[in-house]
């Protein structure tokens, strides 16, 4: 298994050339290119759908049965509410603290050379920091903002 590890640390080193720089730099480049398409085709759909729906409601209907304003209401994007952004607290916390222990594990079990082994060391224990962090952030809002969840809940059924 260290081997294999070896082998594939060391795909990044092309004829005595380091390339992981760029490569890295490619990835990022190309990932972000591709969620700012994404994002404004989504964006751009949504608000077409919108539109058309629109246009058929007063084509049909006409303007005087139709409360627009309650239609571009259900249109809205769902606000977030308390719960879910503490939620999503909990859930980055896991994720970074996980993700750092496996940076850690992977430095314990490989056998390369000091410099790779200490930076994953030290980005795993950052990651877990972090995750750390978020997870005391969850309970703390938790506790903290328990009434005012509470009564968003309520809001939220009727009750």
């Amino acid at each position: 298994m260290n081997t294999l590890l070896i082998n594939l640390l060391s795909i990044a080193k092309l004829y005595g050339s380091d390339i992981t720089g760029i490569v890295f730099f490619i990835g990022i480049f190309g990932a972000a290119i591709i969620e700012i398409i994404y994002e404004s085709n989504r964006k751009k759909h949504k608000i077409d759908k919108q539109a058309e729906i629109l246009h058929e409601a007063i084509q049909k209907g006409g303007t005087e049965n139709i409360n627009v304003s309650e239609i571009v209401e259900a249109f809205n994007d769902k606000k977030k509410t308390l719960k879910l952004t503490i939620i999503k607290n909990l859930k980055a916390g896991l994720i970074c603290s996980l993700i750092g222990l496996c940076l850690i594990v992977v430095a314990l079990l490989a056998i390369t050379g000091n410099k790779l082994r200490n930076v994953m060391y030290v980005s795993g224990g950052i990651l877990v920091a972090v995750g750390i962090t978020f997870i005391i952030m969850f309970f703390i809002s938790k506790s903290y903002l328990a009434k005012e969840i509470e009564a968003e809940e309520r809001k939220l059924t009727g009750k």
